[in-house]
């Protein structure tokens, strides 16, 4: 997978990411979601990486 097949996705996008997730931090999972349009986020305060 890159970016530029990433920017392609013509596919609704949700990423999840906790707050204190060491693995995927917010600020990562942001940077990623911006290469994918469309792309909604959401940060659950005080979760690992493991949301589930």
């Amino acid at each position: 997978m890159t970016w530029e097949n990433l920017r392609a996705l013509k596919i609704p996008t949700f990423m999840i990411t906790g707050g204190a997730d060491l693995y995927q931090p917010p600020s990562m999972m942001r940077a990623a979601a911006r290469q994918i349009p469309g792309t909604k986020t959401l940060v659950e305060p005080e979760a690992g990486h493991a949301l589930q």
